[in-house]
Order: C-alpha cells, then sequence, then structure tokens
C-alpha cells in the first residue's frame, strides 16, 4: 500500500485528487494539506508516508521550500510537484 499525502491550496483540485486516487486500491491517502507548513507538520504525524505531492504555488510555505525540508527530515519521502508553471527555472529550484 502507498501512503500519500496531498498538498494544494484550491479546495476543487484538493477534492478532485482525492476523488481520483481513492479510486485506486493500492494507494491510501494518509492526509491533505492546503499549504507547505500542514504538510510537514501531518508528515511530523505520520513519517510512515511515501509519497507528498505538492502544489507549487501554496501560502504561508510554498511546495518548493516544503519540498527542500521534507527532502533534509524525511528523506524516504518521494515528492512529485504539481504546477501550472511553465518555467524550468521553478523545477530546478526543488533540488
Amino acid at each position: 500500500m502507498i501512503r500519500l499525502l496531498i498538498a494544494d491550496d484550491h479546495k476543487v483540485l484538493l477534492d478532485g485528487f482525492c476523488s481520483i486516487i481513492n479510486a485506486i486500491e493500492d494507494i491510501s491517502i494518509v492526509e491533505t494539506a492546503s499549504n507547505g507548513l500542514e504538510a510537514i507538520e501531518h508528515l511530523r504525524k505520520h513519517p510512515d508516508i511515501d509519497i507528498a505531492l505538492l502544489d507549487i504555488n501554496m501560502p504561508e510555505m510554498n511546495g518548493v521550500e516544503a519540498c527542500k525540508v521534507i527532502s533534509k527530515s524525511n528523506p524516504s519521502v518521494k515528492v512529485i510537484a504539481l504546477s501550472m508553471y511553465n518555467k524550468h527555472s521553478y523545477i530546478n529550484n526543488l533540488n
């Protein structure tokens, strides 16, 4: 079972991802968050999460900054970035 955290500040998008992913038997959504700070807090409570699906543009802490913190504090968590941005610089900042 893949344990997933989803972070996006747009409720409609978050609900849509949850609806689609809940239909997949081998994936369990452990937590959802509306910003990077919430995502990091959820990962502290659930260190067994496998994948964090992060929106890049969120309030309080964006997905790029959250990814950096997650990579340091939870190196086993794989991060998938969501973005409508078309620039490679956003992707390069995830490293």
